[in-house]
């Protein structure tokens, strides 16, 4: 599986000065502590700054060349002028040919470094994560990287990369099936309310033949009134309001002006909303939460995220045109930094109203 995330952007309190930082970088990059992966890093101009980050299972690496093409193609569409491999896998067990240790998966770095040179991207280093310490292909230095490896930083102490990526809010799950289960359903038990309320809300608007102008004009509200809810910190939204949102949100016109959020001031507080609706909804109602919730965290650069909440989307609904064109954007490995919203999508900041063109 090939899971790509944007770049960080640009902070000055973040520095990367050595293979070490990168290491403790890396889950926070990828969104989980990777296992039998390799993780693609693309640096982009003269400062070297991280671009795109892509990772990649290592089965895939090693069975299916044209995954190895696709991750390098997605480098060479952002720009990366040099890239760096991380290969996680076990730790070496050494066999020494000419005094020298060979490290695993060798064959599959020199692959990757292949394809790189190929496409004119710089190899800047390869190293390798095992058994809580890390290796380094293309450096036979003893002194600064010696046979048995370097230890990863505790995580418990509070290194400079600790530190930043607290600043900057990012976080790591312990692994994939961990991040996963943070954005699974809640229980039924505990859906079933909302969903009775919901079912109970659109039998009324229909009934009552509420026009879509003033189902439009009432999720506006209510989307407001939770978003503002989330930033200050209240963390549950009121089975009534969440039903409404839920039925609203099947409405296009209504996801679209929630998508312009996604890079707002308000851009968490309305992601907290979606991903809080999307646990606690039932089908079909899951659909437009999770899909939203799989647009934010594309615009947000967190590949993982919005994979797993893609895949959620079209697991209750696989014709979802929405879902299907996030999933190309993955695939493709499109940077949500050169994106540009279409004009009926609001921009940034927040819904504003715009004409509708025919179709």
């Amino acid at each position: 599986m090939t899971e790509p995330a944007s770049a960080l952007d640009a902070d000055p309190t973040l520095r990367v000065s050595s293979p070490a930082d990168l290491v403790e970088l890396v889950p926070y990059l990828v969104g989980f502590h990777p296992a039998d992966s390799v993780v693609f890093i693309g640096l982009n101009g003269p400062r070297e700054q991280i671009g795109m980050t892509l990772r990649l299972d290592l089965a895939a690496a090693r069975d299916a060349p044209e995954s190895l093409q696709a991750c390098v193609g997605h480098l060479v569409r952002s720009g990366a002028l040099t890239a760096i491999v991380v290969v996680y896998g076990d730790p070496p067990v050494y066999s020494y040919a000419d005094g020298e240790p060979a490290l695993p998966h060798s064959d599959v770095v020199g692959d990757i470094a292949d394809l790189l040179h190929e496409h004119g991207i710089g190899f800047a280093d390869a190293l390798l994560v095992g058994g809580q310490r890390w290796w380094s292909y293309l450096c036979g230095n003893p002194v600064c990287c010696p046979a048995e490896g370097r230890a990863i930083s505790d995580s418990d102490a509070v290194s400079p990369v600790a530190a930043a990526v607290t600043v900057a809010g990012m976080s790591a799950a312990p692994d994939r099936d961990a991040l996963t289960r943070s954005l699974a359903p809640l229980p039924d038990c505990e859906r079933k309310t909302l969903a009775d309320a919901t079912r109970s809300l659109a039998q009324r608007w229909a009934e009552a033949d509420v026009s879509r102008a003033e189902r439009r004009r009432q999720a506006r509200l209510i989307w407001s009134k939770a978003v503002r809810a989330q930033r200050r910190g209240e963390s549950l939204i009121a089975d009534a309001d969440a039903a409404l949102l839920l039925e609203a949100l099947r409405d296009v016109r209504v996801r679209e002006a929630c998508c312009a959020w996604a890079k707002g001031p308000d851009a968490q507080a309305a992601r907290a909303v979606v991903r809080q609706l999307a646990r606690r909804a039932t089908p079909p109602w899951d659909v437009s939460p999770y899909v939203l919730l799989a647009w934010y965290a594309w615009r947000d650069g967190e590949g993982a995220i919005s994979r797993i909440a893609v895949e959620r989307a079209l697991a209750s609904d696989t014709n979802c045109t929405f879902a299907r064109l996030i999933e190309e954007i993955l695939d493709r490995g499109v940077d949500p930094r050169v994106w540009r919203d279409p004009p009926h999508m609001g921009g940034d900041g927040g819904p504003r109203r715009t004409r509708r063109r025919g179709g």
